[in-house]
């Protein structure tokens, strides 16, 4: 069983998947699994994934939508498959740092087994393909908050990478409302690093600037 499952949401964006397996296939510690959910798409993704997956030294699941259903009901259907410790998103759009993989599992691994029910995951900061910080903020290490804390003590907002424990995901599945992000939605302690990897790069696409995504909150 592969400790990471990593999700990559998509809805006709095949031709960005290469990229992200690109970054995957550079990862120092193959402990980990792609879960591809594709939304119904209506391009070449099919193909495209195929490809991959012949190519491809670590397993490559793809979940397929006959429509498009919405972000939510894609990402609840790949949490229910994943079979790691351990589920982080990397968007279409995104690419990973080659030690991103053992970093995360390194820092997971560094909480004291019996207090690990009291986290929700792990947070970190993103850049551009530049380097660039994407929402920086002033502070650095590592801390252990809860997200309200994040959010409402210390300021931090803007896209972040996030990884949670499969089974709290499962235990609390994304509703149709939540459209775009989904860092706040499961509650408890989360366990934020800073400024350290697993960065995630953010893809500029056409524009050269990050993207975005929104925080939902229960």
């Amino acid at each position: 069983m592969p400790f990471l499952s990593i999700l990559t949401p998509t809805w006709n964006r095949g031709d960005y998947l290469e990229r992200v397996w690109r970054s995957l296939a550079s990862q120092t510690s193959r402990d980990f699994e792609w879960i591809i959910g594709d939304d119904g798409s209506t391009d070449e993704t099919p193909a495209i994934v195929a490809n991959l997956a012949k190519a491809s030294d670590f397993p490559i699941l793809y979940i397929r939508a006959d429509r498009h259903v919405g972000k939510a009901r894609i990402d609840n259907e790949a949490i229910r498959r994943a079979r790691g410790e351990i589920t982080a998103w990397c968007d279409s759009d995104d690419q990973m740092e080659p030690d991103a993989v053992r970093r995360l599992t390194e820092i997971w691994r560094s909480i004291p087994e019996h207090e690990r029910a009291d986290f929700v995951g792990i947070t970190a900061l993103v850049a551009t393909s530049e380097g660039v910080v994407a929402d920086p903020f002033d502070g650095s290490g590592v801390r252990d908050v809860s997200w309200n804390d994040l959010a409402e003590i210390h300021r931090v907002v803007g896209d972040m990478f996030f990884a949670a424990r499969t089974t709290t995901l499962r235990a609390h599945p994304f509703p149709r409302s939540i459209s775009s992000f989904r860092k706040a939605w499961c509650g408890r302690r989360s366990v934020t690093r800073r400024r350290v990897t697993p960065r995630r790069y953010c893809g500029g696409s056409n524009t050269g600037r990050p993207t975005r995504s929104l925080s939902a909150t229960r």
